[in-house]
């Protein structure tokens, strides 16, 4: 009876310090409320909820924008792989018959150096896009099969038209176009594709003024001493594995920190014209005006900052387009460009274009522009009605969803991680 007594009283105690507690801490906030006169309360709040608002506002428009596709990047891949096939009919007929103080001299240079930095610009763009994209090998086999279906294909078709074009070496070399390097872009973008998830990873975890300063005084050393030497650190001029991580991690950091979204377009137009008009007359000055033989390259080659300039600033301006509605010719013809490099640069076609078009040289200033546009023009015109013939077939026979398909299976067996 005694412990059930004590047992009571120590319950009752508990529940008047409760109380007390309880009490204690009425009035506290009854004092604190009174501190606050009512309308000044009311403004707090009402801060508040705005700050919540606009953080949940800023939080869904960047996502929103990067899960968004971009189609002024689309825009800029599609005029980009227009401009290689200028610069490849430069190179391939016209380029190497221009006598040197011709006035269609002037223009050639000025068209190339313009054109130059469209291949920078595509390996701009793989960073730019992928740096918050999943990570995804059907992407790479899916080009794979894509550059396949291009290379043996014009191969059979050749041989049915010229017999003798066909040779066991050729079909080795289509077969295997990396370790053969028939086609060096995608030789080098293979080798960029290895180490995409390390620089992701490094590109999204790494800080931004770590970043930053890298990146510059990377370019500012690659930029100046391979113009001492071509191949310093084996960059061999820019066609390598290197030089488009390089350009990757630009295109990612850009996309990653927009670092260029406060200055006006007109700056970034204007500097764009500069670095063109340096980049030309420095090889016109070199080349027409000095009496040994020279080529002048000094600023013009994926490596020259000028052209790095240009081409990063053509994807900063790209990427402040905006369309009302989905621009479904732009969305084909970007899923097409690839197949454009690959069918116009083939053995094939190459060697039947080459020095065909020389007769331009003879034409007048203006019809030598057009005539060398229109067959540029032509030239990607007919490479994409090609991949889009590709393009549809692959989408019949439900080519990429099999291979996700394979992926998912492969990655559940063996990797388990979502990268």
């Amino acid at each position: 009876m005694e412990k059930k007594f004590i047992d009571e009283s120590i319950k009752e105690n508990n529940v008047n310090i409760d109380l007390n507690n309880n009490e204690r801490e009425s009035k506290e906030i009854i004092l604190n409320f009174n501190k606050y006169n009512p309308s000044e309360l009311k403004q707090e709040i009402d801060e508040q909820i705005n700050m919540d608002n606009q953080k949940q506002e800023d939080n869904k428009e960047n996502k929103d924008r990067k899960s968004k596709r971009n189609y002024g990047i689309d825009l800029l891949r599609i005029i980009s792989m227009y401009l290689i096939c200028i610069m490849h009919v430069f190179y391939g007929s016209i380029l190497y018959t221009v006598e040197l103080k011709s006035t269609n001299y002037f223009l050639v240079w000025f068209l190339e150096t313009t054109s130059y930095c469209a291949t920078d610009c595509y390996a701009l763009i793989s960073g730019y896009v992928g740096v918050s994209s999943k990570y995804r090998y059907t992407n790479i086999v899916y080009l794979w099969l894509q550059v396949e279906f291009h290379s043996l294909g014009i191969l059979f078709i050749s041989a049915i038209i010229k017999r003798e074009m066909f040779t066991l070496g050729e079909f080795y070399d289509q077969v295997l176009p990396i370790t053969n390097e028939r086609y060096w872009y995608f030789s080098s973008y293979f080798g960029l594709f290895l180490v995409i998830p390390y620089l992701n990873y490094s590109l999204n975890n790494i800080p931004k003024n770590i970043a930053k300063w890298n990146l510059i005084l990377g370019i500012i050393i690659i930029t100046t001493f391979s113009r001492l030497n071509s191949n310093f650190i084996y960059l061999h001029n820019g066609y390598t594995s290197f030089w488009l991580i390089i350009l990757y991690i630009v295109g990612g950091y850009i996309k990653k920190f927009e670092p260029f979204k406060n200055i006006k377009k007109l700056y970034l137009i204007l500097i764009w014209i500069f670095c063109i008009i340096i980049s030309w007359i420095v090889k016109i000055s070199i080349e027409v005006y000095k009496e040994e033989d020279s080529t002048g390259d000094l600023f013009i080659s994926y490596l020259s900052i000028t052209i790095l300039i240009v081409a990063v600033i053509m994807l900063e301006l790209f990427s402040r387009i905006n369309f009302n509605k989905k621009p479904k010719i732009i969305e084909i013809l970007a899923a097409t460009s690839f197949g454009v490099y690959i069918v116009h640069t083939h053995t094939v076609i190459a060697n039947w274009c080459n020095k065909r078009f020389t007769p331009f040289n003879d034409y007048n200033p203006i019809l030598f522009v057009l005539a060398t546009i229109g067959t540029s023009l032509t030239m990607y015109v007919a490479s994409t009605i090609i991949d889009y013939l590709r393009y549809r077939l692959f989408e019949l026979i439900k080519l990429r969803k099999f291979l996700l398909k394979m992926e998912e299976k492969f990655n559940k067996k063996f990797i388990d991680v979502e990268i």
